[in-house]
């Protein structure tokens, strides 16, 4: 019951990613009902076709640069770093593995 749990939040996870670019339209669009009445929003309704598609490419643009920060500073590396140390299953390899290469140099050790 707990593996179909996991798996099911795995899936649900996954599926936000995709999920963000749909909320991202909606914040646009929200954005653009609420400023439909002070002069800012004037200004973008009148030129809608031109600061529209600006606003959706710097938002592109921004992603982007934050994407690239964040992997130029291995964020996501450290990120799973932390996961592993958690890890009981990578815990016991890297153990599993510590006593393997000891066994195999105490072996090289006596010939």
């Amino acid at each position: 019951m707990l593996k179909r749990i996991i798996r099911y939040k795995v899936y649900f996870d996954r599926s936000g990613h995709y999920v963000n670019y749909a909320k991202t339209l909606l914040i646009i669009a929200m954005a653009y009902k609420l400023w439909e009445d002070d002069p800012l929003g004037v200004w973008i309704y009148n030129n809608r076709f031109f600061v529209i598609p600006i606003m959706i490419i710097g938002y592109i643009i921004l992603r982007m640069v934050i994407g690239y920060f964040d992997k130029k500073f291995g964020v996501r590396e450290r990120e799973i770093g932390e996961y592993n140390k958690t890890d009981p299953n990578l815990r016991q390899m890297i153990k599993d593995l510590r006593d393997i290469k000891h066994k195999l140099y105490d072996n090289s050790a006596d010939s």
